[in-house]
């Protein structure tokens, strides 16, 4: 049994198992949702996978900021990696950051399992979800045990750290239901996410992230991180907490309050201290993708 832990940011680096043959380029999908809505995607794959990850991204993000993860944990456990972007984000269609309910980016993410089970048949399945990616595949976890064998999340939107105006929170709440397509800008700066300066750079000029979000999508996501930690003894799925400790933008705590009432009993709680929101792009990544070869190789089938 794997239990949390406590978890110093390693000074050393680590190796772990050998590259796997047969990675190769993205190449573009597509699935539908229950809805109608037809989402774009990239599925990054290898020979004979031993499993199958599929990516929930952040907010304002898209499937293919995700490819640097992708192509690590192609070359170095073995698995097929696809993501799918969120309506209103990326490739797929919708207006940016517009939702009519917040439960429209759970059924998203639904629809790109489904297409994991459908078009790779009997592979154990992952979901890796990263801030509101990461609120949204917690949902899906707690919803839909069996439809993944484990969930890895890295600095999960649990609750907001960043200061919202409050005039913004005041429009919000007056014409959110009048004006369902109004939004607010989201500055945040690369800098607050990573201290890396290539993967700030790399953010900066993604011509396809967008930073525009809606009364429904923001306070969707309020509610449903306070009520994810209330209910977090439904999650009984292997689960991952990847925190970079020094984050600004959502609160390290929550995630911590979260992960101690999972009622998973295979667990772990890994903290960077010095680290910022993204631990995937942060100074330092190398440790984490360690970690997480090791927990995923673990939980599949042997190579």
């Amino acid at each position: 049994m794997h239990t949390g832990r406590g978890r110093a940011e390693p000074t050393g680096s680590r190796t772990n198992g050998d590259a796997v043959a047969g990675a190769t380029s993205a190449r573009e999908v597509e699935t539908t949702t229950a809805d109608g809505v037809r989402l774009r995607g990239l599925l990054w794959s290898v020979d004979a996978p031993r499993g199958v990850v599929v990516i929930s991204h952040g907010f304002g993000e898209h499937a293919s900021a995700y490819e640097r993860i992708a192509v690590d944990l192609n070359r170095r456990v073995g698995v097929d990696v696809v993501g799918f972007d969120y309506r209103g984000h990326g490739r797929s269609p919708g207006a940016r950051g517009v939702l009519r309910r917040y439960e429209e980016l759970v059924d998203d993410l639904l629809a790109g399992i489904e297409w994991a089970s459908r078009h790779r048949p009997g592979l154990t399945r992952f979901l890796l979800g990263h801030s509101n990616g990461g609120q949204v595949a917690l949902r899906v976890a707690a919803a839909r045990p069996r439809s993944v064998d484990g969930v890895i999340v890295s600095n999960p939107a649990l609750r907001i750290k960043l200061r919202v105006p409050r005039w913004k929170i005041l429009v919000g709440r007056a014409l959110g239901k009048m004006v369902p397509t109004l939004t607010f800008a989201s500055r945040i700066r690369p800098e607050v996410l990573t201290r890396d300066p290539v993967a700030a750079a790399a953010i900066r000029g993604d011509a396809l992230r967008h930073a525009r979000m809606g009364p429904t999508f923001f306070f969707g996501l309020v509610a449903g991180g306070a009520r994810l930690i209330e209910q977090a003894e439904r999650i009984t799925t292997p689960t991952v907490f990847i925190i970079g400790g020094a984050d600004a933008v959502v609160d390290p705590l929550a995630a911590r309050e979260m992960f101690d009432r999972l009622g998973a009993t295979d667990k772990q709680f890994w903290l960077f201290p010095s680290m910022l929101h993204d631990p995937l792009l942060e100074v330092g990544r190398e440790h984490v993708v360690d970690d997480l070869t090791r927990w995923l190789d673990a939980r599949l089938p042997a190579r």
